[in-house]
This record gives structure tokens, C-alpha cells and sequence, in this order.
């Protein structure tokens, strides 16, 4: 019984210490304009973050343009598509399928807490490098 509380006890506190977003998120707050969370993104210095935007829309399109060659989405500067969010592996994600012929590896990007921030979370390379490319929404004027 012991060994079992223990567990339990583990198990709570590995999932409350997750960045992981849990709760379906409002389809209206991923609305808007993406840009790079500086800041918090681990990508190497020489990879130029200046351009990248990903902007999504009311009516379930995204734009995303100036993602560095190391996220795919085929080497195209420029890609649009519809999104949407998907709930997998006890998490929820960002699908963002693209309607530019091409041929790419990349099947979305995680949502992720940061404090009170959601931010978006695209993987670069080798998952154990732990190099990521977090988006943060851009306030609205």
C-alpha cells in the first residue's frame, strides 16, 4: 500500500511539473501572429530567427514564413495551410499541415506553459540536444 502512495505521489508530481499544456486550449487564443521567444528558444546563434512568423487565422488557415532550414516545412520560405490542435501523448499540439507542394518531416510543434505563457514549441534536430524554437504570441495593438 505504501509503494503504492509512493507512486501515486511520483506520478502527480511529474505531471504537475510539466510544461506540457493539458487543457484543450480555446481555438480563439492561438489566434494572431507568432514570433520567436528569443529569450527562451535554444537554437544556435547562427541560426537567424529575424523573419520567422507563423500567423494564424479565425478561419483555420496559417501563413508561416522565414522558419529556419533546420524546422521543415520542405526548406520553402514561405508555406499555408489549415491548422488545427490535436490532443496526443497526454498533451495538446499545433497541427499544421501545408498545402504547398512539398515534401517535409515536420507533423506540428507542442504547446507548452511557460509561466502564465503559452508559447508554441518546434524540436530542432537531435531530440536529445534538447534545440528548440519556441513562438510566443505577439499582443495585439
Amino acid at each position: 500500500m505504501y509503494l503504492r502512495l509512493l507512486l501515486l505521489t511520483a506520478l502527480v508530481l511529474a505531471i504537475g511539473c510539466s510544461d506540457r499544456v493539458i487543457v484543450n486550449p480555446d481555438n480563439r487564443t492561438m489566434l494572431g501572429t507568432w514570433v520567436p521567444d528569443e529569450k527562451n528558444s535554444t537554437v544556435p546563434p547562427e541560426v537567424s530567427l529575424k523573419r520567422v512568423t507563423l500567423i494564424l487565422r479565425e478561419d483555420g488557415t496559417f501563413e508561416a514564413q522565414g522558419f529556419p532550414k533546420e524546422i521543415s516545412f520542405g526548406r520553402q520560405a514561405r508555406v499555408s495551410g489549415h491548422w488545427t490542435l490535436k490532443h496526443e501523448d497526454g498533451g495538446w499540439s499545433l497541427a499544421l499541415p501545408w498545402e504547398t507542394a512539398a515534401m517535409s518531416i515536420l507533423d506540428g510543434a507542442r504547446l507548452i506553459n511557460k509561466g502564465n505563457d503559452l508559447l508554441i514549441q518546434f524540436g530542432i534536430g537531435d531530440p536529445d540536444e534538447n534545440t528548440r524554437l519556441l513562438l510566443r504570441k505577439q499582443p495585439t495593438q
